[in-house]
């Protein structure tokens, strides 16, 4: 589904696009794909796809500082995914709240959000969770004087930066089976690629996480980020109608 077809992002389809974007992209040196990166949406795993379309083995992204913005926009095979809002949080919580010493575990436990030792105590996690979107809350707003995390800032404001140069935009949970037909004419390989690297960077979870969100949290969610809730609504019906034309032609 192209940006400018999503009439969430309706007030965005001609607006200016960002100067010099392509230093944002990453790329490959093999193949003229750009992709956008939209942190806890899958962006490690696809970074590690495009490497190995290269034949890399090393942690280096490589930009695509030499496109303008001139041939962004005339680019075909660009992409940005996006995520279920619910499940980019939970991965946010276990993976960097709860997991890992990490720059956003260390901010959270100055503040005394989190209860570390929470364990399989579904309410103190329900505790722990209150309290963070309480404070995401809080940061986001305009007037605040913290400062926002990108592994929680909406992710519409990456989709406002890519609308103006009209990109595909996939899910998370179906890119397995989105990408491939996109990128097919020129990386005829990319299917391959995506299952030669380890599926995602799956973080320790304690408690179900289906369980841990109730509706109190969820309504949180809802109320931080409704936007994101109603473009991913939009593009997931997109392609759950294009998964029937896929399968049908054999290419899903």
């Amino acid at each position: 589904m192209l940006t400018r077809q999503i009439q969430s992002l309706a007030r965005f389809h001609n607006a200016s696009p960002p100067p010099n974007y392509g230093k944002k992209l990453t790329t490959t040196s093999q193949y003229p794909i750009l992709y956008r990166q939209i942190t806890k949406c899958g962006c490690t795993f696809m970074n590690n796809v495009l490497r190995n379309l290269d034949g890399r083995d090393d942690d280096h992204n490589i930009l695509a500082t030499a496109s303008t913005n001139d041939d962004i926009m005339q680019a075909t095979h660009k992409f940005i995914i996006i995520r279920n809002p619910i499940d980019r949080f939970t991965s946010l919580y276990f993976d960097k709240i709860m997991g890992e010493d990490s720059k956003v575990q260390r901010s959270v436990l100055r503040r005394g959000l989190v209860d570390l030792n929470a364990g399989d105590n579904i309410d103190t996690h329900q505790e722990n969770c209150v309290r963070v979107l309480r404070y995401i809350k809080k940061t986001l707003s305009p007037t605040s004087k913290h400062k926002p995390n990108w592994h929680w800032k909406p992710q519409l404001l990456r989709l406002k930066q890519v609308t103006p140069f009209n990109f595909n935009v996939v899910t998370l949970e179906g890119m397995i089976w989105q990408l491939p037909p996109l990128l097919h004419d020129i990386a005829p390989d990319f299917a391959q690629a995506m299952y030669d690297v380890p599926r995602r960077n799956i973080s320790k979870k304690t408690v179900d996480p289906k369980e841990m969100i109730v509706q109190e949290i969820e309504d949180m969610l809802i109320d931080i980020y409704p936007m994101d809730f109603q473009i991913f609504d939009e593009v997931s019906a997109y392609w759950d109608k294009r998964k029937q034309e896929l399968v049908k032609n054999g290419t899903a």
